[in-house]
């Protein structure tokens, strides 16, 4: 008996500690803050399916837009789609080679660079090779 009411009197001053540190309100319900974590995994989860799934019709419609020659309507889409994930090497070189075809060698090239940088392939290496020999045809023999 003794031990049950000195359990209750700490439950009591503990309860009571935590109502005059929030200003006289019971901030956290236990049964609300119990659920919350399983709420908040739902929503990211929903969040992250959303995200996914707009990130693939924004691919889709920019490679679509690329094919049928709509450069600015594909850097356009590559902008949106950059808002959802960040850009991968494939949405990169779509996004040069649209800068490319635009007349904007200087971007390209810088883009080019970039992508080669960070992985070097053959779509790379071309790219690099026709932006520079846009921009300066006598260096290409260097």
């Amino acid at each position: 008996m003794t031990i049950m009411i000195s359990r209750r009197i700490i439950f009591t001053s503990i309860l009571t500690c935590l109502v005059s540190l929030a200003g006289g309100e019971l901030v956290v319900a236990p049964a609300a803050a119990q659920s919350r974590p399983l709420a908040v995994a739902r929503t990211n989860e929903a969040n992250k399916a959303a995200a996914g799934a707009l990130t693939g019709q924004l691919t889709d419609k920019a490679l679509a837009a690329f094919h049928a020659g709509k450069y600015p309507e594909t850097l356009a889409l590559l902008d949106q789609r950059a808002t959802v994930t960040p850009e991968d090497q494939g949405m990169g070189l779509i996004r040069a080679w649209s800068l490319y075809h635009l007349n904007r060698y200087d971007q390209a090239l810088s883009l080019f660079t970039q992508l080669d940088r960070r992985e070097s392939t053959k779509d790379t290496q071309y790219g690099l090779y026709y932006s520079k020999r846009r921009l300066d045809p006598a260096a290409i023999g260097e």
